[in-house]
């Protein structure tokens, strides 16, 4: 899973911060836009309830990175 960053310019401190703080997604800066990224090892399949969890965090971990961004403080999610 990922989502892309496109409306503001994030500094590597931000970025270097939430990785610190958040054990997993990750986020990166690649060509002028900023990545944020959750991997799921699916080897022998996912079950379905965990489909939805995994979501549901991910978009609290995008939620959380947006608030870094502007507060500058990074912060578990």
């Amino acid at each position: 899973m990922f989502s892309v960053v496109e409306s503001a310019r994030v500094s590597q401190d931000v970025i270097t911060a939430f990785n610190a703080s958040n054990s997993f997604v990750k986020v990166y800066s690649q060509g002028g836009k900023t990545i944020i990224m959750r991997y799921e090892v699916a080897d022998y399949g996912i079950p379905y309830g965990n489909i939805s969890s995994n979501l549901i965090n991910f978009a609290a971990s995008v939620e959380a990175f947006y608030d870094t961004i502007h507060t500058g403080e990074a912060k578990p999610k």
